[in-house]
Order: structure tokens, then C-alpha cells, then sequence
């Protein structure tokens, strides 16, 4: 079943380097030259029509007057068809360019819209009955979801609860932290902190941490493998989510909690590094369990760098041989995520990290530094990345880009390449994804965050390009290879 998603940017207003007025005004002068344009098409097309209907007539009167059987009439008429058609692909060119604009200003503007939702979100929680209202409001919306969406399925769609609340899903989760009594109470009801998860996280893997040791044993082997085939260089951040697909599929041949580093050589000599980092995999050994996400969610950075999946990483880059001063772009989805959040918010971190990038992550309340290059990934409906219990903050080299996902159908009335979403009265062109999904799924797979970067990104964002600049700039040179390192726990 095919999916389109279409995609926003949450960045600051300052390093967008737009004035949305001017988008707006250009967007609205495009318009109506593509209307003009089709006007033009509309006009030519007419006389096509009239010109072919006079032929008939000159025909019959060929007899009398000379003129009429010189006159080349179906090369008139063929040249007023060719010349209403280049207008109405002028008219097309225009529209999409003016689409593109628009596209533009929505993802400008939609920082401040981000920046007045949380403003009434923070005045809402300044009354302390705003997390019941959260919760109510969440459980009609699931319950509608389910109904509507096993309607449509035509059998019982539980995953609807999740995917219709995507607006309730940080408040549900702040709530639930409340609720149970682990997070701290001055959190809970602060207009200003969001941090109620990362509490409750912190107090619950104290209990959590200890099971997993008593389950899987808290010795940690890394060991370097070679799988049978290697992933190509992440020259930028497109490479690099296709590579975090690659190696979580497992399609290498390698197996589950496998490291990726890659080495990058400039012409002066210096090295820079890329760390590929999976996510949760479930498995009884592996150190990408799933006890661990508690752990690097913890309010307490000693709790995050110590979870087995961060102590797997940390000593996969010792054994790749990573100096202290290089260089390191850190690239994780779901739990590979938090963990670059987690190493890079170390204030004893030994390695130069100075970018991560992140997919499908719950990260927005990790501290991590301003002068770190943060780029994050998320899809509206995949419930992990609202986890953390907030939206993730923006700075001058922060930024977030938010996909939405909706089936599509083709439009017979505008065209063959068109698309439309259900419940939208206006065309919008997204991102296509292919899927072999017959049924409604959450968008946490990788395939929906590389289409939500990849629909960003084509708009010519100057928020991204700076963000891909970067990476750019760290992975110049030449490419020294890849080392692979697989994760194992034991008693």
C-alpha cells in the first residue's frame, strides 16, 4: 500500500534566513502568472476548436474561392493545439513552483506555529488538572481512532488508538509518569519542565537495570566481525540514514547489536569518523534490550552512559581506534538515537562528537551542548520520538524535521503523477513510500524517516543545507573503510 509523507522542519526562526512575507508575496504572484499562463493555453485551445469546425466549411466553399484550398488548415489547427499545450505545461511548471514556495513558507512558518502550540501548552499546565484533561481528551481520541479505523479496515484495527492521538501522545506519556508516582512531583506540575519522563525513568531503571543484570548477566564482550557485504561511505546525511536502514535490516549479514564505523581521511592528514548505531532489538544477549531505553532515558547521565547499549558503543570506538581530538558523527535510530544523545550530553565524554543524527528518538529533554550539530528525524504517528514527553527544542544548530504520513491515492481529475491524501480538499505531493503493508502500521521504520528527510530536504531548506553542510565538511576526504563490532551480554 503506498504512502505519501510530507514533512516540517521545527528550527530556530533566526538561522532560517527567509523573510516569509516575501515567500508568501512570490508564492502569490507565481500563481497568478501560472493562471495567465493557462489562460493563454485556454484561449489557444478554443481557437484550435473554432478553426477545425471553419475548415468544414472552407471545404465546401473551395470550389469558389482559391484561397480557401490553399490555406493549410490542419497544420493551423495542429500549431494552435501544440502552443495551448506548451501554455498548459507553462501553467503546470508555475503551479509547482509556486507549490515548492509555499511547501517553503509552511516549513518556516511553522516554527512559529510550534512556538505558540507550546505556549499554550505551558499555559494549560500551569493548572494542575491540564494532565487529566491530556488523558480524557487522549481516551475519546483512541477510542474514535479504533472505531474509524476497523471501519475502514473492515476488521478490529487497535493500532488507530495510536496512530489518530499523535497529538496526545506527550501529554499521555507525561501523565502516565505522573500518575504511577515516578516522576518527581515538582516536575509534574511545573509550566516550565517537561522532564517528568526522564525522573521517571531515572527512578524506574534502578529497578529495571538490576532484573536485566539478573537476566542477561552485566559483563559486556565486544567483538569485531566481518559481515558479507559493507556499507558504502555516508559523504551526507542522506547516506547516512540510508546506512542506519541497511545495517538495522541486518541485510549486510550481520546480526542484531552490530556497530558500523566508518573512517574518513582529509588531505591534511586529520581522520573523522562515522558510528552507525541500531536500535532496540529485543534479543536475551544483546545489549540493545529492551530494559536499556529506561536507563538512557534517566534524568542522571551517570545512569545513561552506564546502560549497556552506551558502554557497547563507547568501547566499540575505543576498539576502532578513535582518538580523543577527531572529529565523530554519531547516527542512530529508536535506541541507536539515545544513545548519541546520551554519549554527546556526557560532560565527560572522551570523544569529539560533533554531530549526531538521530531517527525516531525520544531525546528532546537530553542535554545536549549548543555547539553540537543535532539533527533529529521523527514521524507525527510513530509514538517512540514522543516518548520523551515534549517536543525538542530548537537552537542555531538544532533542528528537527517532522514527517506525516498518509495513505494517498491517485487523482484521475489532475493528472497521472498527482496525489492526494485522504481527508485534504487540496492536492499536496509528498514523499512516496512503496510498501507491501495492506494494513495501517506505526511509521517507526526507517523507511518513513529517510522519506521525511528526503521530502525536507528537496524544498531546499536552508536550515538542512547547513546541517548537510556539515556532515559534509566532516566526511570529506578519502573513505578508509568500515569496521563492524557486535555487542553481546553475559553473566
Amino acid at each position: 500500500m503506498p504512502y505519501s509523507v510530507y514533512s516540517q522542519i521545527q528550527a530556530d526562526p533566526t538561522s532560517v534566513g527567509a523573510d516569509l512575507e516575501q515567500l508568501f508575496s512570490a508564492a502569490e504572484s507565481i500563481y497568478r502568472q501560472a493562471r495567465s499562463a493557462e489562460n493563454s493555453g485556454s484561449r489557444f485551445a478554443a481557437g484550435a476548436i473554432e478553426l477545425s469546425s471553419l475548415s468544414s466549411s472552407a471545404k465546401i466553399c473551395a470550389s469558389t474561392h482559391e484561397d480557401f484550398s490553399k490555406f493549410d488548415w490542419n497544420s493551423a489547427v495542429s500549431q494552435l493545439s501544440d502552443a495551448a499545450r506548451t501554455y498548459y505545461g507553462i501553467a503546470q511548471k508555475l503551479d509547482s513552483l509556486a507549490d515548492r514556495v509555499v511547501r517553503a513558507y509552511s516549513l518556516y512558518s511553522n516554527a512559529d506555529a510550534s512556538a505558540l502550540k507550546i505556549l499554550g501548552s505551558l499555559i494549560n499546565e500551569i493548572n494542575p488538572a491540564a494532565h487529566l484533561k491530556d488523558f480524557f481528551a487522549g481516551l475519546c481520541s483512541m477510542t474514535g481512532g479504533v472505531i474509524a479505523g476497523s471501519v475502514k479496515e473492515k476488521r478490529f484495527a487497535p493500532i488507530y488508538a495510536i496512530t489518530e492521538t499523535s497529538q496526545y501522545h506527550e501529554g499521555a506519556v507525561r501523565t502516565f509518569s505522573c500518575a504511577t508516582g515516578l516522576a518527581n512531583a515538582n516536575s509534574c506540575f511545573s509550566p516550565f519542565d517537561h522532564s517528568e519522563i526522564n525522573s521517571a525513568a531515572g527512578r524506574l531503571s534502578k529497578i529495571t537495570s538490576r532484573i536485566n543484570d539478573k537476566m542477561q548477566g552485566n559483563n559486556l564482550n565486544v567483538s569485531r566481525v566481518y559481515p558479507q557485504s559493507s556499507l558504502d561511505p555516508a559523504n551526507c546525511i542522506s547516506d547516512a540514514l540510508k546506512n542506519e536502514h541497511i545495517l538495522g535490516s541486518g541485510s549486510l549479514g550481520n546480526s542484531y547489536a552490530t556497530v558500523a564505523i566508518q573512517k574518513f581521511v582529509k588531505k591534511d592528514g586529520k581522520t573523522s569518523w562515522v558510528v552507525t548505531i541500531p536500535g532496540t532489538d529485543g534479543q536475551s544477549d544483546s545489549p540493545f534490550g529492551w530494559f536499556q531505553n529506561a536507563e538512557l532515558m534517566s534524568d542522571d547521565y551517570m545512569q545513561r552512559i552506564n546502560a549497556d547499549s552506551a558502554r557497547f558503543v563507547s568501547e566499540s570506538m575505543r576498539q576502532a581506534g578513535i582518538p580523543p581530538g577527531d572529529e565523530v558523527a554519531l547516527v542512530g535510530h529508536s535506541q541507536g538515537g539515545i544513545v548519541a544523545a546520551s554519549l554527546v550530553s556526557n560532560p565527560d565524554n572522551e570523544f569529539h562528537i560533533t554531530h549526531i543524527i538521530t531517527a525516531g528518538s525520544p531525546i528532546a529533554n537530553h542535554p545536549i551542548p549548543d555547539s553540537v550539530w543535532a539533527t533529529h528525524v521523527e514521524t507525527e504517528d510513530e509514538l517512540v520520538s514522543s516518548l520523551d514527553g515534549s517536543s525538542n527544542p530548537v537552537s542555531a544548530r538544532r533542528a528537527t524535521v517532522r514527517g506525516k504520513v498518509s495513505y494517498f491515492k491517485q487523482d484521475s481529475t489532475v493528472g497521472k503523477n498527482s496525489t492526494v491524501r485522504e481527508n485534504d480538499t487540496a492536492i499536496q505531493k509528498g514523499t512516496i513510500i512503496d510498501t507491501d503493508e495492506e494494513n495501517k502500521k506505526l511509521s517507526h521504520g526507517m523507511e518513513y524517516h529517510r522519506a521525511a528527510w528526503e521530502d525536507a530536504f528537496s524544498l531546499g531548506s536552508p536550515v538542512l543545507d547547513m546541517h548537510d553542510s556539515h556532515f559534509r565538511e566532516l566526511t570529506e576526504g578519502e573513505f578508509a573503510g568500515t569496521q563492524y563490532f557486535q555487542g553481546r551480554m553475559s553473566k
